[in-house]
């Protein structure tokens, strides 16, 4: 287990740590952005930082927090610029988090604001939004009509003087992927934001549920360790109030058509941090098969690794290996991956080439 891990799940361990362990401890959190997480744990069990860790810890949460400064001025300016539009506007993951200042959401850093609205309703918001100085992420015809066609969401928005980043789903999963739920069946509560009135977000269960399966259907896990940190941070602050928090979670989830993103969430949260599952067996958390339930135990307990020279070997470049592949095939069938695939290949080949034709026309 890394200190990282072990810090996370055990934060009385910060207290303990000697000089070579923080130095150890914080280049794990960089490349995990979970510097700031460590330095709200801290403050939350007012530990002492020692002085060669002070500067790098406070940094970070400085910076996560200008980000929710930043986020809580889009609570105000994306509803304020939709007013006409009568389809209901749902932040979703880290706005939702800060919405709801949950633990998670301190010192979590973030790159994009993500809002939910109905499909029927996307042109019109497209255009309210131009107006409104949010410009379309620069992408090929291609990326374009890949968007339209498969994807759940559109391409990224920039807002031109503010800087932040729009991503506006329809949905919550692509129509490629056979779990791909009915939006109307999530449930939605209001949450009321000092300076920016009442926003829509996912009620704690759906919350939870989305946060899941936005996890557990990547390819890539740059961010895999803060994601699944968020999930055990979201499980233990519910619980507090809600003890059969996680019972409640995997009905729902059943529910819905999303168990199997949650049970995952669920199973390796409590084996990676300790989450407590009150009322869960953890062998009601495998897959039914035992060869899948030892191939994602293997890739899952790899990849929710830092991924840094004091933790990589050669079993996580397996497990990154094999979940990108999963990645994909769960986003789409192979008659739609292996053209998707081929296209982006020769398109990055065609760029490197192209990029070296440029250079040799400097002077």
């Amino acid at each position: 287990m890394s200190i990282l891990v072990q810090a996370l799940s055990k934060p009385y361990i910060l207290s303990t740590l000697n000089q070579n362990q923080w130095q150890i401890l914080l280049a794990q959190a960089n490349v995990c952005q979970l510097v700031g997480r460590l330095n709200y744990l801290m403050d939350v069990h007012e530990y002492s930082k020692p002085s060669y860790a002070k500067w790098h810890l406070e940094s970070a949460y400085k910076i996560a927090e200008k980000q929710r400064k930043q986020a809580l001025v889009e609570f105000l300016e994306v509803p304020r610029a939709l007013k006409s539009i009568s389809s209901q506007l749902t932040f979703l993951k880290g706005a939702a988090y800060i919405a709801k200042k949950l633990p998670c959401s301190f010192g979590r850093t973030f790159s994009d604001i993500d809002v939910l609205v109905k499909k029927e309703d996307l042109k019109k918001i497209e255009n309210i939004l131009k107006f409104s100085n949010w410009l379309k992420s620069e992408v090929d015809d291609y990326d374009e009509k890949y968007y339209r066609t498969w994807m759940h969401e559109i391409p990224p928005l920039y807002h031109v003087t503010r800087g932040s980043v729009l991503d506006v789903h329809h949905n919550i999963l692509p129509s490629t992927n056979k779990h791909t739920p009915n939006i109307d069946s999530f449930s939605f509560t209001q949450v009321d934001v000092e300076n920016a009135g009442i926003i829509n977000t996912l009620d704690d269960t759906d919350l939870c549920i989305h946060m899941a399966v936005h996890l557990f259907t990547e390819s890539e896990f740059h961010n895999g360790l803060r994601d699944i940190s968020d999930f055990d941070m979201l499980i233990r602050h519910f619980q507090q109030t809600r003890p059969n928090f996680v019972a409640e979670l995997i009905t729902r989830a059943k529910f819905i058509g999303l168990f199997d993103y949650t049970r995952l969430a669920t199973r390796y949260a409590h084996i990676i941090f300790s989450t407590p599952i009150n009322g869960i067996k953890l062998d009601n958390l495998k897959d039914k098969s035992k060869i899948l339930t030892l191939f994602q135990d293997f890739c899952f307990v790899n990849i929710f690794k830092p991924n840094h020279r004091s933790c990589r070997d050669w079993k996580m470049t397996v497990a990154e290996f094999f979940l990108y592949w999963r990645g994909h095939l769960i986003r789409m069938p192979l008659r739609l991956l292996i053209p998707h695939l081929i296209r982006k290949s020769y398109m990055r080949v065609k760029d490197y080439f192209k990029q070296d034709d440029d250079l040799t026309q400097l002077p």
